[in-house]
């Protein structure tokens, strides 16, 4: 099995990170993560945090050896100690990660939900808007229909009768 050291190197090497900038998402320097990733023991639990977050993957993913297979073939004995104090932080790092996944996943639903009621509410608006537009047309429609079965004398009855044919008509000529 790989010490956990070598599991970190394998897995800031798969997403492609030198130590350089791990140093600067961390606010270290590079030669203080080259010490930390060689002794991981010495690696506080927020820095444990910020590292996983930065290399994509959560606390059983670095300690499986199962997913640990897909990156790397295995030697070398496990460090033990550092595995066990690992396991101390198991749940803490989990429930951290999984409010933070929920945090956001709400924080993303409520933001939706707006944008969805706004969307919705313009939507409405010019439905409506179009509903009259169509009930406007229908009703010129029929005023053409109607004026194209009459004589000049019957139209002129209608634009007496019906103020929007007189303007209908003033618009054409």
């Amino acid at each position: 099995m790989k010490t956990l050291s070598e599991k970190l190197k394998v897995f800031r090497a798969s997403v492609g990170y030198d130590q350089e900038y791990m140093a600067r998402m961390l606010k270290i320097t590079q030669s203080n993560f080259s010490k930390l990733e060689q002794a991981p023991e010495n690696i506080s639990f927020k820095q444990w945090i910020e590292i996983l977050n930065l290399l994509n993957i959560n606390f059983t993913q670095l300690l499986s050896e199962t997913e640990f297979e897909k990156y790397a073939p295995l030697h070398k004995a496990d460090d033990k100690k550092t595995a066990e104090m690992f396991a101390i932080f198991a749940g803490q790092l989990e429930n951290n990660r999984k409010e933070s996944n929920q945090e956001f996943i709400d924080k993303t639903i409520k933001t939706s939900a707006k944008v969805l009621e706004e969307v919705y509410a313009k939507m409405f608006l010019e439905i409506n808007e179009l509903k009259t537009d169509i009930e406007i047309l229908k009703h010129k429609k029929k005023v053409i229909t109607e004026l194209s079965k009459r004589s000049s004398d019957e139209i002129l009855q209608l634009c007496d009768k019906f103020p929007e044919v007189k303007l209908y008509l003033k618009d054409k000529m």
